[in-house]
């Protein structure tokens, strides 16, 4: 299953809104409901370049096992996926 967030700007004027504010009840409904299947976090090429190299992010993506699929927006086409 995918999960496609919006990256930006917040109502607080962050340059980053947090994606896993939605991703972690997101899955944990789906762990309820469907326990067999696995939620991933679509994220355009260029938001993965610009802000998943931070070490927060990093970091993140490591402690709470957030599995990815990194698009090209502009082709369409599947870049990368990351378990």
């Amino acid at each position: 299953m995918l999960l496609f967030v919006r990256f930006g700007q917040s109502e607080h004027g962050h340059q980053f809104s947090n994606p896993f504010d939605q991703m972690i009840p997101n899955r944990l409904a789906l762990e309820l409901s469907d326990p067999d299947r696995i939620l991933y976090l679509a994220v355009p090429v260029a938001v993965h370049e610009a802000f998943f190299q931070r070490e927060f992010l990093q970091i993140s993506v490591e402690r709470y096992q957030i599995h990815r699929i990194i698009y090209d927006p502009v082709k369409e086409v599947i870049v990368q996926w990351i378990s």
